[in-house]
């Protein structure tokens, strides 16, 4: 891409490196040639992750995690969204009303996240072997 705001970690796989951006939600390029492969939609954040963010800011500020074939982030909008990491398509959206600014986590089975408001939820993920 020419710019992308990001302040998270990389997730890199086989083919992928995925990263949160500040305004263009998750973000995959092509391993081989560094183009966009997909890119995965958020809606605007709950509240404003300063220095970064801007009112209406469609960010991502966790850095994504594999989980099974997908890439998972908490997110402002105060959801958790599960991306396929080959394709980009949005498998599945966890709202729980608190905004993330933290990456989500796997302690077992289970997927564990914290929001804004203090608490951390856990929710069991099928998918791990």
């Amino acid at each position: 891409p020419d710019s992308a705001e990001t302040a998270t970690g990389i997730l890199m796989t086989e083919n992928r490196f995925v990263f949160g951006t500040m305004r263009q939600g998750l973000l995959a390029l092509d391993r081989q040639t560094l183009e966009i492969a997909w890119q995965g939609a958020v809606d605007p954040a709950l509240v404003v992750n300063a220095p970064y963010g801007r009112y209406g800011s469609k960010c991502v500020s966790s850095e994504p995690i594999r989980v099974g074939g997908d890439a998972v982030v908490a997110v402002p909008d105060g959801t958790i969204r599960f991306f396929d990491l080959e394709k980009g398509t949005e498998k599945r959206k966890i709202s729980t009303g608190a905004p993330y600014f933290s990456s989500p986590a796997l302690f077992g089975k289970n997927l564990i996240a914290a929001d804004l408001s203090g608490r951390i939820r856990s929710w069991k993920c099928e998918v791990i072997k």
